[in-house]
C-alpha cells in the first residue's frame, strides 16, 4: 500500500488486508511517516517536527512511543 506524505512515497511493509485492526494500520503508517520526514530533516527534529506540524517536544514524544531512534529515524 502505498500512500503520498510529504512528497515521498511511504509504504506500509504489509497491506491493512492482513488481519490487523485499524489502531495497528494507523500506527505502522505514523511509524513509516515519521520516519521518513526524520530522515529527510537529517535527523534533525526540531525541522522534521515543522514539516509535520508538530511541536519538537510532541514529536520526540512520539518518537520514544513508536520506538524510533531520534537520530537516525530507524526502529531502535
Amino acid at each position: 500500500l502505498v500512500r503520498e506524505a510529504l512528497g515521498q512515497p511511504v509504504t506500509l511493509e504489509r497491506p491493512p488486508s492482513e488481519g490487523r485492526g485499524i489502531d495497528q494500520v494507523l500506527l505502522e503508517y505514523e511509524r513509516e511517516l515519521v520516519d521518513v520526514e526524520l530522515k529527510r530533516a537529517g535527523g534533525v527534529i526540531a525541522e522534521a517536527a515543522r514539516t509535520l506540524g508538530l511541536d519538537r517536544n510532541t514529536l520526540s514524544k512520539r518518537l520514544k512511543r513508536l520506538g524510533l531512534d531520534r537520530k537516525h529515524g530507524e526502529r531502535s
